[in-house]
């Protein structure tokens, strides 16, 4: 089975027409909310995720592969008078200065890195980063009760 990437440049003006999945905004403003230092946002896109937790006074560290994506998410918070710091930057090979108390991978986006040894070293450059809650959202949206995050506390067992 070959592997199948999506060229998010090519589509990044055209992204938010066809992506309104926001059905857990909510909950990552929440758990959000509750951090008092810095949080990382990995694969942020255009921001669909990354502008309302800004507005909610999050301070928040933008990162995608994408230059395409985040053009689109760098204009929108011109527009909207927000920042927030921006890196483009592999997720699989991740190497920021920054310690996070909270990394946020939404919207399914975990399954969009290809390959396990590439996944695990996603993760592996998050924890690496200190004490990180990692939350990744994989509802079961037909069940009210379903739990919608995997969360670790400092760097996994080995």
């Amino acid at each position: 089975m070959r592997a199948v990437y999506i060229n998010y440049d090519e589509i990044a003006d055209l992204y938010d027409a066809g992506v309104k999945a926001d059905y857990d905004v909510s909950f990552f403003k929440e758990e959000a909310s509750r951090i008092a230092g810095p949080v990382v946002e990995l694969t942020s896109g255009t921001g669909l995720l990354s502008i309302p937790l800004i507005e909610a006074g999050v301070d928040l560290t933008c990162v995608d592969f994408s230059q395409g994506m985040l053009d689109v998410l760098i204009r929108k918070l011109e527009k909207r008078g927000l920042h927030a710091v921006i890196h483009r930057a592999d997720i699989s090979r991740l190497d920021l200065p920054e310690r996070y108390e909270l990394a946020i991978l939404p919207f399914h986006s975990f399954m969009e890195i290809v390959g396990e040894e590439r996944q695990n070293a996603a993760l592996a450059g998050v924890f690496t980063r200190g004490t990180v809650h990692l939350h990744t959202a994989q509802p079961d949206c037909t069940s009210k009760t379903s739990r919608w995050t995997l969360a670790h506390r400092g760097a996994p067992s080995s």
